[in-house]
């Protein structure tokens, strides 16, 4: 499924980067019957995806009240169901999709709150919401702490084995003839599509060249690091998160949050507690300090877990953008970008995908496309400017 040597000299589709973007945006691609090839080295692809818990939350998640951003989540939150049944289709892969909401508790009064801020703001953007007694919460989730004073329901969010479903994206690409690297290093994009790089720890040097009819840069964090482009680099900088996993068999049944903390129970008794947002580049040590704070938060929420066996502490990188908004649409001609969700890439995954193909494939510009473009940082006064042969650059700062 993974190779490295025998590329094609030429292909429609340049997927740089493997992560939950470029593996959904590559598989909206060959949905749609086109020659993709995705190019990874295997050590960066997916490390944000696989230190996050899943969760398909446009209503939980809805603190940043930015309408456009709103817009897109409700669009990718829409495409969930159907995207998640074609690829487990297309794979064979269970990818465990759920749809049984979020339930937010207040363990005190400072909590509560926050809630009643966040049933305005989910109110306002036209989500469904049910409040909850303290004694209403228990009868949903009685392994929450006696604490308890109030809780939300949120029953359109979602959440996903998000491990699971990168797998099943890249089975699914295989099987509908997509070829995958996972041991190869992209040095270069030039403006006319071709992508060169190297075999990573090849014990002699092994040297490709693609000429793709069109690359979509999708590398997540690493998008402005160590990869030659055409255009100066995007404002993009990783945001660190850590994670605890625990084994928690039964001790919950729907996504919990407090304002502190989220408790996400997954497959065979896994229980996922989230997240810190730390701006330390790309350090990817675990720190006491912060996995003594989710555990103390989680501890507080759920008391059965203090003697829950923890099986994993996992660090991912948040591609963040100057605005903490999406870029994503053309950079060139030839050239897309696709990066800076932040927090949240798996839920505007499939949108992602869906509006990219749509203007690379069918020539249609969703309204969307011109709120999250790259070129608005050099629109916003920052220094841009536009390239002597047409094609809109950003410019250093």
């Amino acid at each position: 499924m993974s190779v490295s040597v025998g590329l094609p000299a030429h292909t429609e589709f340049g997927i740089v980067g493997g992560g939950i973007i470029g593996l959904s945006v590559a598989y909206e691609l060959t949905r749609r019957g086109r020659r993709v090839v995705v190019l990874d080295d295997g050590s960066r692809a997916g490390v944000a995806t696989h230190a996050a818990a899943g969760m398909i939350a446009p209503a939980a998640e809805s603190e940043m009240e930015h309408s456009e951003l709103v817009e897109l989540r409700r669009l990718s939150h829409a495409l969930y169901p159907e995207f998640v049944q074609h690829v487990e289709a297309d794979s064979g892969v269970d990818c465990a999709f759920r749809t049984d909401g979020t339930l937010v508790v207040a363990l005190d009064r400072d909590h509560a709150v926050e809630i009643e801020r966040l049933r305005e703001i989910v109110t306002d953007q036209g989500f469904e919401t049910h409040a909850l007694s303290a004694r209403e919460v228990l009868e949903i989730e009685p392994n929450v702490s006696g604490r308890v004073v109030q809780g939300l329901r949120l029953p359109q969010d979602f959440h996903v084995d998000q491990r699971s479903l990168v797998r099943a994206l890249r089975v699914a690409l295989a099987r509908t003839g997509a070829l995958l690297t996972s041991d190869v290093v992209v040095e270069r994009v030039e403006r006319n599509g071709t992508i060169t790089g190297s075999r990573r720890d090849a014990p002699t040097p092994e040297r490709f060249e693609i000429h793709c009819d069109q690359v979509v840069v999708s590398a997540g964090s690493w998008t402005p690091v160590e990869l030659e482009l055409p255009f100066a680099p995007l404002p993009v900088r990783p945001v660190r998160g850590q994670v605890v996993r625990l084994h928690a068999a039964a001790a919950l049944r729907h996504v919990v949050r407090t304002p502190d903390v989220y408790l996400v129970p997954h497959a065979a008794g896994e229980l996922i507690v989230g997240a810190s947002v730390e701006e330390q580049g790309f350090d990817a040590r675990p720190t006491a300090g912060a996995v003594l704070d989710l555990l103390r938060h989680a501890w507080r929420a759920l008391p059965v877990l203090y003697d829950a066996p923890l099986t994993e502490i996992a660090v991912g990188f948040r591609p963040t953008a100057r605005d903490h908004l999406p870029i994503f649409g053309r950079w060139s001609s030839r050239i897309a970008v696709a990066t800076g969700h932040f927090r949240n890439g798996i839920l505007l995954a499939p949108g992602t995908a869906r509006l990219l193909a749509q203007l690379l494939c069918d020539g249609v510009e969703h309204q969307l496309l011109r709120v999250f473009a790259p070129q608005r940082f050099s629109e916003r006064g920052a220094g841009g400017a536009r390239d002597p042969r047409g094609e809109s650059c950003i410019e250093s700062t």
